[in-house]
């Protein structure tokens, strides 16, 4: 569901572009997040020259461009069995009752939480090699003055810590 977002990186490399598009394709527990995210999509393409879509790619750029897309949902569906829980303390209490088999519970799950790690760091690989082989290197770095100077503030960017409400 996307209750945690970690905060964009500053200043924006291509890098911090796709994890840009990647964010406009989750969802959030509000709309400020998909409003913020988008209005930063389309901001960084035009400051970036590049349009993250298979519009205007040609057809052998829009086979790479079916396997980006693949990728980012892929990347999403990356799950964890202690997603979702606001708070496990019952539960760790509960695991902590079961002695040993409480105990292969979290070796488990830090396992699971490596392989997830692992999993998300290999997709974003994959994604920044399919940006590369479809749009080019880019060097390109954008700041939060050139956002300003564009009409976009960054300084605006949604904190989960005022949405709990929402969970």
């Amino acid at each position: 569901m996307g209750y945690l977002v970690e905060r964009l990186t500053r200043p924006y490399d291509f890098r911090v572009l796709i994890e840009t598009f990647v964010y406009t394709r989750r969802q959030f527990v509000h709309e400020d997040f998909t409003n913020y995210y988008t209005g930063l999509l389309r901001m960084l393409e035009e400051l970036f020259g590049v349009r993250l879509s298979s519009d205007a790619l040609s057809f052998d750029k829009r086979v790479l461009w079916m396997l980006f897309e693949s990728t980012t949902r892929s990347l999403l569906q990356i799950t964890h069995p202690w997603d979702g829980y606001i708070d496990d303390s019952l539960l760790n209490v509960k695991l902590e009752s079961c002695g040993e088999q409480g105990h292969e519970v979290y070796r488990a799950s830090a396992a699971i939480s490596d392989a997830g790690k692992a999993s998300a760091a290999a997709h974003r690989r994959m994604l920044y090699a399919l940006f590369v082989a479809i749009f080019g290197e880019c060097s390109r770095v954008v700041t939060s003055e050139e956002l300003a100077r564009a009409g976009f503030d960054d300084s605006r960017e949604p904190d989960m810590v005022n949405y709990y409400q929402y969970l």
